[in-house]
């Protein structure tokens, strides 16, 4: 058994008390009153009209983009409070030239460094949604693997060399959580992170391990499902979840919600990471391919432990330790992002 699946079991298997919240009704929120959202599958329409005060948690400035309709929708539209929490510094990545990228950092987002100019993204990010933010700043892929990640994250707060605990980075995500006291979180699946990045599976499982321990209400807890959007046999921008077949996939149509544009918005802030062409392509991608795919983590229980599915945990097989490209949809299956 891996080591982050060890770290699933400890987030989940825990008492029904902490999964089990208020039964809704597929269209009703929480005051009696009905939801007509066509953009929604019921549960997720629930959870847009009823949320008051929405966390992401995400691994590096400008992973937001996956979600960023919903997000809009929730914040922007139904007027619920948004707030952000970024665990690394994301100073590893810079697609401008180097005098405008600044220097590879390794955490701490120092002056003059790539971590400090996706910090001044991220701000404006966040201000888009009229949302909070706080971050980590972490060390940027840390590591190969999201077992690795969580100790080298906690070894920068014990400093302690070869500390394999996880005690005080995942006192740094409860103390964050706790302040922004959400009702809704949304983060990535620590199965495959969109494309199986270690960052994006460490910094959700510690996520799930803080919503247990606070008692959340796990059927309040989102997970993205959606793989990369990519090119089919037909030259077509496509998007799909990782398991299509899931049944407990909630699906988010942005076409039918007019929120798209939110997700090119957000990329086009974060200019160190899109160039003007890539912003432009998101702008167009065909209105088929404007769904995201999510799950409540109450969803992946049985009996109270996370149910062994051997498509999610085929996702990441090949990328025990992270190769620099993870892993992608095409048009013949699945095989390298880049």
């Amino acid at each position: 058994m891996s080591t982050l699946r060890v770290l699933l079991l400890a987030a989940v298997a825990c008492s029904s008390n902490s999964v089990d919240g208020p039964s809704v009704d597929a269209g009703t929120l929480a005051d009696g009153s009905r939801l007509d959202a066509p953009n929604a599958s019921g549960p997720l329409a629930a959870i847009i009209g009823s949320a008051h005060n929405v966390l992401w948690v995400g691994a590096h400035p400008d992973d937001e983009n996956y979600v960023a309709p919903l997000l809009y929708d929730m914040c922007n539209l139904h007027g619920a409070s948004c707030a952000f929490l970024v665990v690394t510094d994301g100073g590893k990545g810079c697609k401008l030239s180097p005098a405008e990228c600044g220097f590879v950092d390794k955490g701490g987002m120092p002056a003059g460094s790539i971590g400090a100019l996706r910090h001044k993204e991220m701000v404006l990010s966040a201000s888009f949604f009229h949302g909070q933010l706080d971050e980590l700043a972490r060390e940027d892929t840390a590591s190969a693997t999201p077992t690795g990640d969580v100790e080298n994250w906690n070894q920068s707060y014990s400093g302690i060399p070869n500390d394999t605990g996880s005690a005080l980075i995942t006192q740094k995500v409860k103390d964050a959580i706790t302040q922004f006291h959400p009702d809704v979180i949304v983060t990535f699946d620590p199965r495959h992170g969109v494309y199986c990045h270690p960052d994006h599976r460490a910094a959700s499982a510690l996520t799930l391990n803080v919503a247990v321990s606070l008692g959340f209400d796990l059927s309040r807890v989102l997970m993205i499902e959606s793989a990369e959007l990519y090119v089919d046999a037909n030259n077509v921008i496509t998007s799909r979840a990782w398991v299509p077949s899931d049944p407990a996939l909630l699906r988010y149509d942005a076409a039918a919600a007019a929120t798209w544009s939110a997700r090119s918005t957000v990329f086009g802030i974060h200019k160190s990471q899109f160039p003007a062409a890539v912003v432009d392509i998101i702008a167009n991608v065909p209105t088929a391919a404007r769904v995201l795919a999510f799950l409540r983590v109450s969803d992946v229980l049985v009996n109270d432990a996370p149910k062994v599915d051997p498509d999610y945990e085929a996702v990441c097989a090949t990328e025990a330790a992270w190769d620099g490209h993870g892993v992608c949809p095409t048009a013949n299956g699945v095989g390298p992002c880049f």
